[in-house]
């Protein structure tokens, strides 16, 4: 997810009762449900395709995340010893901002690999867009409700608001959500300012109906996401008879704002095909497979390279494209709705 849903879920948590730990803990957990994201500053020599190789690597395994929750929480425990804070209990309130990040990560469909360095396994959530506008909601609201507000935080608030609906409006203009979201956002938002204006709600009651509210929205978008695959296959035999002959993998891709629209997509070991399910509307099985390309010779010359390996690593839809001398070696998760931000050129050894 994005790093905004991370450090609105660490405040979150501080509101729903952690930050009776001490004042150091609300900065804590904000910082610490962000900090396996670090990775990238720590690339080594950041060679093309390095990003794909460590990015949600290590830092967000369970064995890296239990370290940091040991070695912060001795670092808590230290600065709030005046009010007698046990080390385990300072180590648990890291942990649970640590954890909050690898829970909300493997949502989405980009996948995790919690049992670094022992299995490289992806998982995969398939569940939420990396960056989900409702989510914002379901956590800044309940935090705004419970805020206090003078000059200073109100005008942060203020600016808060205003650059989320300028993202959201972004996502609009790029055909990612429907204009309508910007409608519930706004009247979201309006709502909000209404009942704040008229009286502070409970901070604690607030943060924690906000994480209840989420989960029941999770539990929604599961088993909706679970539907569409099902759907999705079904749709897809439907139209193409014997498309699923030679099935290997698939994967759904949310939508963002709109937890009726799911793309699912289902590879064999040469193609790749699409389904588009929407629970409000009409599916769409997106005619012709498209060619995966992947028993090119060319890829036997270059197994050793560092982009090979982290091209497999990486592709959950792998796919390889050859122009001249020249490899392209994507996703097609990425590529299916537009450029292919993953993709790693390597030149082929005559």
């Amino acid at each position: 997810m994005d790093n905004l849903t991370h450090s609105l879920c660490g405040w979150t948590l501080a509101r729903a009762g952690l930050n009776r730990g001490g004042r150091w803990v609300t900065p804590f957990l904000i910082v610490l449900a962000n900090l396996p994201d670090l990775e990238p500053v720590l690339l080594p020599g950041r060679p093309p395709g390095a990003y794909l190789l460590y990015h949600r690597g290590l830092t967000h395994s369970v064995l890296m995340l239990v370290v940091d929750s040991i070695v912060f929480g001795a670092l808590l425990w230290i600065l709030e010893r005046r009010i007698q804070l046990p080390y385990w209990k300072a180590a648990g309130i890291c942990a649970a901002g640590l954890f909050s990040h690898l829970l909300l990560d493997a949502l989405n469909n980009y996948g995790v690999r919690p049992a670094l360095p022992f299995d490289s396994t992806w998982y995969y959530g398939d569940m939420v867009f990396i960056v989900e506008p409702l989510i914002w909601l379901m956590f800044g609201l309940p935090l705004f409700l419970g805020s206090q507000l003078d000059r200073g935080s109100a005008a942060a608030w203020f600016a808060g608001a205003g650059l989320t609906t300028m993202l959201v409006g972004v996502g609009i203009g790029r055909n990612l959500m429907p204009w309508p979201v910007l409608l519930v956002w706004l009247g979201a938002l309006g709502l909000a300012i209404g009942i704040r204006l008229r009286r502070q709600l409970p901070s604690e009651r607030c943060a924690q109906t906000g994480l209840l509210v989420l989960a029941l929205y999770l539990i929604v978008l599961f088993t909706a996401s679970r539907a569409a695959l099902e759907r999705g296959k079904a749709e897809l035999e439907a139209a193409i008879p014997g498309s699923n002959t030679g099935f290997v993998r698939a994967s759904v891709l949310p939508h963002p704002a709109q937890p009726w629209r799911y793309d699912v997509f289902v590879q064999t070991n040469t193609t790749l095909s699409q389904v588009s399910i929407d629970f409000l509307g009409t599916d769409t099985v997106v005619p012709g497979s498209v060619n995966l390309n992947l028993n090119d010779p060319a890829l036997d010359t270059i197994r050793s390279t560092f982009e090979y390996r982290a091209w497999k690593c990486f592709a959950r839809h792998p796919y390889a494209l050859r122009r001249g001398n020249v490899l392209i070696l994507g996703d097609m998760r990425f590529k299916i709705r537009g450029s292919d931000w993953s993709a790693l050129t390597i030149d082929v050894p005559n």
